[in-house]
């Protein structure tokens, strides 16, 4: 608890939002810690764990999970989150050599955040989308949208993490 509340504390990294009032790394609080999927939820993956933890002497929150696929195999990934020019960003990188540059469309502190893919219409769109749905849950929903104005996102993969007990 008394991590916790130094983290709090340290995650002060403030900008402007577009609402004019101040937006800090702390919305994405309920995001650190230690996790594992207890069921395989639906898409390719079968299971894994993930540490979102402060880096960069607090400047950012860093995700690295590692991923078990159903077809087998496993694969890495990375993805920090930090504020550039006010808006709350995510940059996802993984062995398969995937990446995907987000800014947050919508947030809810402390509860909710959907990240974008940011780029042309002429190439798919990606939304990845982490809820509190308990004390020590989270729901998380990765979406592909084809290429096109219309945007029409279609769930890739979802699940559930579980804080991991006696790790955070």
């Amino acid at each position: 608890m008394l991590r916790l509340m130094a983290l709090a504390g340290l995650l002060l990294a403030q900008v402007q939002s577009a609402a004019g009032e101040p937006l800090q790394l702390s919305a994405a609080d309920f995001l650190i810690g230690e996790w594992a999927a207890p069921d395989p939820g639906q898409g390719p993956n079968k299971g894994g764990t993930s540490s979102i933890q402060p880096d960069l002497q607090t400047k950012i929150l860093l995700r690295r999970d590692h991923v078990v696929l159903r077809e087998g195999g496993t694969m890495d990934l990375m993805m920090p989150i930090y504020i550039d020019g006010g808006k709350l960003c995510a940059d996802f990188y993984d062995s398969e050599g995937h990446a995907i540059h987000y800014a947050a469309a919508e947030i809810v502190p402390h509860h909710r955040i959907s990240f974008v893919s940011e780029g042309p219409d002429v190439a798919p769109a990606f939304r990845l989308t982490y809820e509190l749905i308990a004390k020590d849950e989270l729901a998380i929903n990765f979406e592909i949208a084809p290429p096109g104005a219309s945007r029409i996102f279609k769930t890739f993969s979802s699940g559930h993490v579980k804080r991991r007990a006696g790790v955070n």
